[in-house]
């Protein structure tokens, strides 16, 4: 499959997601809660895809938990993008990369779908997360 490569501005934060299935295929979500709101960030995840993440210096990447405080969005804190999410569940991470930092990838306005997970309870939001978040992910410090 084709892999769709991204990061945050200064590249401190750099990602690669290959997707199982074909990108056409794949979900574009604009989570509504004020915090992705003000990120302007968009998630794409594959169950069944790979994501390795690589981190210049991870003295220079924030976490920012917040609400059920059962996510990990990694901002970096040179240039204050926000390029992926993070989750820990059962011992394994998971997680879905922001499409606004991916490189050389349009995607077209209609196919992002808003979605709004405040009903949901944390452990509701879990077990969505382990069902469809990228199941794959490595994560490499350099420094």
């Amino acid at each position: 499959m084709t892999a769709i490569e991204g990061g945050c501005h200064c590249g401190n934060i750099r990602w690669r997601f290959t997707p199982a299935r074909p990108l056409a295929e794949l979900p574009a979500r604009r989570c509504t809660c004020a915090f992705c709101a003000k990120h302007g960030a968009f998630y794409t995840s594959d169950p069944g895809g790979r994501l390795s993440v690589e981190i210049g210096k991870a003295d220079e990447v924030g976490v920012y938990r917040f609400g059920t405080r059962t996510t990990e969005p990694q901002v970096c804190r040179r240039c204050g993008v926000m390029p992926l999410i993070l989750a820990h569940i059962e011992g394994r991470v998971y997680g879905v990369v922001n499409l606004a930092t991916a490189e050389d990838l349009a995607i077209p306005p209609e196919r992002i779908q808003n979605v709004n997970f405040e009903h949901q309870t944390a452990e509701e939001r879990i077990a969505r997360r382990a069902r469809t978040w990228i199941a794959q992910v490595s994560v490499t410090s350099h420094g």
